[in-house]
């Protein structure tokens, strides 16, 4: 049972060390901090023209001016490291000089659409869906992005407000459960907004414990980003004193562009816990055969005594191909041996490439054989994550053509 459970225990730590090493090689395959500053940028523009959207919703909620700035500055002091009540202000005195109709929202809207495209484009560069949105799809996207994060934080600011109307009728006694179960509440609320920023513009279908793992995973991130910027800030109190005035408007662009590299990075791990099966398999069929650590292949991997059959010849729905990690097989037709098959190569991809029927037979060879087998999905998957494995089967396809045409030999058939 112990042996047992240290083996779980190095199988999670290389799952966790493979899907970290994928996650840093991706993040830079998408030159993420180039993104990430792109990101800060158009979070930068969008700020004001959702935050005056909110405070054009909050003025006609809250019950007097003053309870609209303290319930604005409340809901964007704890989103935000750096102080930002001068703008929530500036807004606020803005949207109380005219009456502000539905032109007014629209153009707010749209102004606010390139940080949804932004967030949109990095999806696609991380998911790799292989086929382009239309562009009034997209723009659709976005739209419903930006209404549904109003939609969120207009909701958080009702419940504020609901909560405070209820505690100030509560006996004393429970106002403090009261305030414990609305930090949680307030805790949950990062994890859902990306939880349906996700389910909006990943490209992929994903199963929801996917979607709830990343949502989580990369609030995590976020979270921690808070109090390194803090500490940051302890430590070198000057940061940004050159920017005079603008000291403020310097730091908060900072720290977007962090929590920006935070959600690509959790992003981007979310991804590669998708795709787990193709980081472990995908280097069985590289060039150099270089592959994940045994420890992970063997959850793939069927073990056949000597002489035990694998397949047969003319054998139906051919939906797997073959990788010998140990031992080796024999491939036959009409009962004579056609070929050998050793550790490192592979087998049984035409027939499940075409679709048909296979050709020949294949038998574990005398000392058995340990097989990892690559289901027609897993394989798919890898050729469409891993260009190189592509460019590796074509030229073992092609070097056996070669083969093939320089002797008149039946063995160069081998793969069935």
């Amino acid at each position: 049972m112990k042996v047992g459970s240290s083996s779980r225990t190095r199988e999670t730590a290389a799952t966790l060390g493979l899907i970290i090493k994928e996650s840093a090689a991706g993040f830079m395959r998408i030159n993420g901090f180039d993104r990430a500053a792109a990101l800060a940028f158009y979070a930068f523009l969008s700020l004001i023209p959702i935050l005056f959207l909110e405070v054009l919703a909050v003025t006609h909620v809250a019950r007097s001016s003053d309870a609209a700035i303290e319930l604005l500055e409340a809901m964007t002091e704890s989103a935000t490291p750096v102080s930002v009540q001068f703008i929530v202000r500036e807004l606020f005195a803005l949207s109380m000089r005219r009456t502000w109709g539905l032109l007014t929202v629209v153009i707010m809207l749209w102004s606010a659409t390139p940080l949804a495209s932004g967030v949109r484009n990095a999806f696609y560069a991380i998911f790799r869906p292989g086929k382009a949105l239309p562009f009034w799809r997209g723009l659709l996207l976005d739209i419903s992005a930006v209404m549904a994060l109003l939609a969120l934080f207009g909701a958080g600011m009702i419940f504020k407000l609901a909560l405070a109307g209820l505690v100030s009728s509560l006996p004393a006694g429970l106002v403090l459960a009261v305030g414990w179960i609305y930090r949680g509440l307030a805790f949950l609320g990062l994890p859902l907004v990306f939880f349906v920023a996700y389910r909006i513009f990943v490209p992929v279908r994903l199963r929801f414990r996917h979607l709830a793992t990343g949502s989580v995973l990369t609030s995590c991130l976020l979270w921690a980003v808070g109090p390194m910027f803090s500490w940051i800030l302890k430590y070198n109190p000057n940061m940004g004193l050159v920017f005079g005035s603008l000291k403020t408007i310097f730091l908060l662009f900072v720290w977007v562009y962090y929590s920006a590299i935070a959600m690509l990075f959790g992003t981007e791990t979310m991804a590669n816990i998708v795709r787990r099966d193709v980081l472990v398999l995908g280097g069985l069929l590289s060039a150099d055969r270089k592959h994940a650590p045994d420890i992970l292949i063997e959850r793939y991997a069927e073990a056949y005594a000597p002489g035990e059959r694998i397949f047969s010849e003319d054998e139906r729905d051919a939906d797997a191909m073959y990788y010998v990690m140990e031992g080796s097989v024999v491939l036959t037709r009409n009962g004579a041996q056609i070929a050998a098959i050793g550790k490192g190569q592979y087998f049984g991809e035409m027939a499940m490439l075409l679709n048909g029927a296979r050709t020949m037979s294949a038998v574990a060879g005398e000392d058995g054989a340990r097989l990892v087998v690559i289901s027609r999905s897993n394989f798919e998957a890898i050729l469409h994550e891993k260009p190189a494995a592509v460019l590796a089967l074509l030229k073992e396809m092609a070097d056996r053509l070669r083969r093939a045409e320089t002797s008149s030999s039946p063995a160069t058939d081998r793969p069935s």
